[in-house]
């Protein structure tokens, strides 16, 4: 939101400016995108993120066997003591 505001802005700016001025602010506009997407690319590179971010993917799967292992549990809990219910209910 606040990078939309700050486009807005200089879109706005810019209608004001010289055709220098604006000349100038695309190329500004230009090289900051430019450092962003060398950032990224820096950050993606990164082996310690590329290790912290296997490790989240491993830790993710082992807590979704976890949840499914335990809601297996809990279903074979509810049949039983449906089970028994029922049993119970019918010798009266």
């Amino acid at each position: 939101m606040r990078r939309m505001i700050a486009l807005c802005l200089m879109l706005t700016a810019v209608g004001a400016c010289s055709r220098h001025d604006e000349a100038r602010a695309r190329q500004d506009a230009r090289s900051a995108v430019a450092d962003v997407k060398a950032e990224a690319r820096t950050v993606a590179a990164d082996p310690d993120l590329k290790k912290a971010g296997a490790e989240v993917k491993k830790t993710a799967a082992e807590a979704s066997h976890a949840i499914k292992a335990t809601a297996n549990e809990a279903r074979h809990a509810v049949k039983s003591t449906a089970r028994e219910a029922r049993r119970k209910a019918d010798e009266g």
